[in-house]
């Protein structure tokens, strides 16, 4: 009896769970076994009584079935094809045996003195390695030892396959010293990672090994039962890891090495990666992460990966299937479970509205957390915006990372005051404490209402998750996917633009140079005015703008802004995107400007480009002018950066046209040119009057932290902005061009 009961009160979570499991297996080209789901969930039955329970499941046994333990897919596939799956899995099980007995052997010609720990990872720790995968090799070196291991170890590497050339080929994937690793795995990290270190198979150091995971309990919370497996070999009492100092001349030998085989690894992994770029392999494409403590190899497909496991909570399910009941019976006893990712960020942002305006203010806050529960944050001020937003609101939002959580705000007891302030003190430490936080007037809760949501990061130029290919092959409508980013955008969208110093810079450009054009009695067009900065920044200096857009949150946004600075009979919003921009004819005195503009790429979201002049046409009295800036398919700054670190894949990532960009943390298509070509599409009705780098001398705006980093030396590149910034070439050369064109 009891073997039936219990699947019955447990089969909603066993198919959430299969469901999440199998879905990942599929994105990684493998199938779940019973054994895995056993030990990677919560579930308390074994693999006999999940076997025999699952065709009284009608949800499980209508979508999967079983075959040698194996869970496979029903739908498309069919008896044959499931049979091929099953023998496609055996394969490769036989092939993770053989890759970890060459691994053994491996770690036994290299392991020394200088390493505690030498261990298997990636698809062969998942039994599942394809004919074509490395040997992925995970280690743990002493300090100051690193770079003297990794050489050694990647020329008896490189000597063996010239004897051994039908065994695979090792990838040191993951390699760090003592300090490194510890700062890696005891704060909370990733589900993601948390699998990672409970598969390892270790072939040196086990006992190191798991003294690492039973200091590392909070992977506990994503994977019990495996997590318990891992650990229950190991002794209640702490095994001693020895530091050895190492001597000065082995220090330098060190250092030394870290820069010759260092600066090799990144050049080497640079020309792999373009060469998988031209063979559009964007799947396989990585990253290099390299330092004195560390060397890291991380692929874009174990990005993708990364992301598909966020959505897996502290219980070990998708936290999107979870039921969340937090009423005032039942507070007492239930704790609403946070991610653990929340617990390794620094900072929060909490975006709060406008008391007056309606507008989201977002703040970046440091944050400290009690009871597992709540986020705490501290503020000099009791008059600041945030707070008088929060407690005017009592419900605001909290962003971290992907993460985003719905709050009420509430201010602290004094006890949660103390207890919030020795919270920061242990996180941030007792300078940062005593500088910023020495006179607090205020120390808000901030609770969590339901489960959280995930809302795309913004990253950076080179980091899109997506191919264009694949974007495509989705069958995606072009402009409803650029509302949508932008929507997504639109509530960070000012802080984004405000706290990076180049996208500051380029906009203070663009406007002085409309400032030289627009007279005080002009009424202005603008396409893709966005939340509205620079139209309210320009309405100061004319008679009106007609501001547009294709995203309505951005609009909403911009008419919110202009009634709170009783603006709204200055500046009017429409929706128009850029080929259909005479359709706001009616709107325009007389139904003409003699001043239109677009700035910050608008028109590299616009595919109908060509159907964008005569609309222009339209709209633009004789004479008149249309200024606007475009991303350039070749950026000299950002090759000289990345060149300047070795990361050569980087440098020319504008050659291949459309590119995918990430606006709101969604991934979507823009299409860049070259100034000539640019020019040419406005031809016969405009001509361009200048020509401007914008920036020419400056990196583009995604490097905006690195520059700022130069310190005063970032005078020398803006004064040449003045001097050089329009003149040939470098003005073909920048980031965007901003292009004054003048109609014919």
């Amino acid at each position: 009896m009891q073997t039936t009961r219990e699947p019955l009160q447990a089969w909603e979570h066993i198919i959430h769970e299969v469901n999440f499991l199998s879905g990942i297996a599929k994105a990684n080209g493998s199938l779940v076994s019973l054994k895995d789901l056993v030990a990677l969930t919560r579930t308390n039955l074994s693999e006999e009584q999940l076997e025999s329970s699952w065709a009284k499941i009608p949800e499980l046994a209508g979508s999967y079935e079983l075959k040698n333990g194996l869970i496979i897919e029903r739908g498309n596939n069919n008896a044959r094809s499931g049979l091929t799956s099953v023998d496609q899995e055996q394969e490769k099980k036989a092939r993770a045996k053989n890759y970890a007995r060459y691994a053994r052997d491996f770690a036994s010609l290299c392991n020394s003195e200088e390493t505690k720990l030498i261990a298997i990872s990636g698809s062969t720790s998942y039994h599942s390695p394809s004919a074509t995968d490395d040997l992925d090799i995970f280690c743990i070196t002493r300090s100051d030892r690193l770079w003297l291991f990794l050489t050694k170890s990647l020329l008896l590497a490189r000597f063996l396959h010239v004897f051994r050339r039908n065994e695979p080929r090792i990838c040191f994937s993951y390699v760090v010293d003592e300090n490194f690793v510890e700062k890696e795995f005891l704060p909370a990290r990733d589900a993601l990672f948390a699998r990672d270190a409970l598969t390892t198979m270790v072939v040196h150091g086990r006992e190191f090994y798991e003294e690492l995971l039973k200091k590392s309990s909070w992977i506990s919370s994503y994977f019990p039962h495996l997590y318990q497996r891992r650990t229950n070999a190991l002794h209640h009492e702490r095994i001693a890891s020895e530091k050895r100092a190492s001597a000065p001349s082995q220090k330098f030998l060190n250092t030394l090495l870290r820069v010759l085989v260092g600066n090799y690894i990144a050049f080497k992994s640079a020309m792999l990666n373009r060469k998988l770029r031209k063979q559009r392999k964007l799947e396989s494409l990585f990253s290099t992460k390299i330092g004195p403590d560390h060397c890291i190899f991380e692929s874009v497909r174990y990005s993708k990966l990364k992301a598909m496991y966020l959505k897996l909570n502290e219980t070990g399910r998708p936290s999107s299937e979870e039921q969340f009941n937090l009423s005032a019976g039942n507070r007492a006893t239930q704790k609403l479970e946070i991610l653990p990712e929340t617990r390794q960020t620094k900072t929060l942002k909490l975006i709060t509205t406008g008391r007056i305006t309606g507008v989201p203010h977002v703040t970046e806050l440091r944050y400290t957390r009690l009871d597992e529960s709540f986020f705490f944050v501290l503020a000099s001020s009791a008059s600041s915006d945030w707070v008088l937003n929060a407690q005017a609101q009592g419900k605001c939002k909290a962003k971290i990372g992907e993460v985003v959580y719905e709050v009420t705000a509430n201010t602290a007891s004094p006890l949660e005051k103390t207890q919030v302030l020795e919270g920061f003190s242990r996180k941030y430490g007792s300078r940062v404490l005593d500088q910023w936080y020495e006179n607090t007037q205020t120390c808000l809760r901030l609770e969590p209402q339901g489960p959280p949501s995930i809302r795309g990061a913004v990253r950076g130029e080179n980091e899109t998750l997506v191919s264009f290919r694949e974007w495509k092959n989705q069958g995606n409508n072009y402009y409803q996917s650029v509302r949508d980013a932008f929507d997504s955008a639109s509530e960070e969208y000012d802080y984004t633009i405000s706290h990076n110093y180049i996208n500051s810079w380029i906009r203070k450009r663009s406007i002085n140079e409309l400032h030289r054009i627009a007279n005080a009695s002009d009424v202005l067009l603008e396409i893709g005015c966005g939340t509205g900065s620079e139209a309210i920044q320009i309405s100061r200096h004319v008679k009106g703008i007609v501001a547009t857009d294709i995203s309505e949150k951005m609009l909403d946004l911009l008419e919110r802004k202009t009634r709170a600075k009783r603006l709204d009979r200055k500046i009017i919003a429409a929706k128009a995107r850029a080929s259909e921009i005479s359709t706001v004819k009616e709107l325009l005195p007389e139904g003409g400007v003699r001043v239109a503009y677009s700035f910050n790429g608008a028109l590299n979201c616009e595919p109908d480009i060509h159907k964008v002049p005569s609309e222009l046409s339209k709209v633009i009295r004789e004479d008149g002018y249309f200024l606007c800036s475009i991303r350039n398919t070749l950026c000299l700054p950002e090759a000289l950066s990345h060149s300047l670190v070795l990361q050569f894949d980087k440098t020319a990532t504008r050659k291949d046209q459309p590119t995918m960009v990430s606006v709101g943390g969604m991934d979507i298509p823009s299409c860049y040119y070259s100034p000539s070509r640019f020019a040419n599409i406005f031809r016969p009705q405009f001509r361009p009057k200048k020509i401007i780098g914008l920036p020419a001398f400056l990196p583009p705006a995604y490097l905006s932290d690195y520059y700022l980093r130069t310190s005063k030396a970032r005078l020398i590149p803006e004064k040449l902005e003045l001097i050089l910034g329009d003149r040939f070439p470098f003005n073909r050369l920048g980031d965007q061009t901003l292009f004054v064109f003048q109609k014919v």
